[in-house]
């Protein structure tokens, strides 16, 4: 089954990509034991390799379901703005306008 999975490092950095996972507690028990992953996107062709000892998080997501974009909602609330029916709204302000695309990270 195709999952998303996002890594996010102590320093703010953030990995992610696609992976066949059947049992995902399976999977991140296995990738908790290891010191070094490496892994590889067929869908972009890229491949990684990090250290375990410097992950804060490892989020994986089914993307066989209809779910929101994670790295969108992140920028969003980094940004100070919410994200309700494909309308951006600043917090505490009534201006709204069409969603962009996500740029840069989400840690000051």
């Amino acid at each position: 089954m195709k999952h998303e999975v996002q890594i996010h490092f102590e320093n703010c950095g953030q990995l992610a990509w696609h992976e066949d996972i059947e049992d995902v507690d399976e999977w991140l028990m296995e990738k908790l034991d290891q010191d070094k992953v490496l892994a590889f996107d067929a869908d972009t062709n890229r491949h990684f390799g990090f250290e375990m000892k410097r992950v804060n998080a490892i989020i994986v997501t089914d993307k066989s379901k209809e779910l929101p974009d994670i790295w969108s909602r992140t920028h969003a609330i980094s940004q100070g703005k919410v994200e309700a029916d494909n309308i951006t709204q600043r917090q505490g302000n009534d201006s709204k306008w069409s969603p962009k695309a996500p740029s840069g990270g989400c840690c000051a």
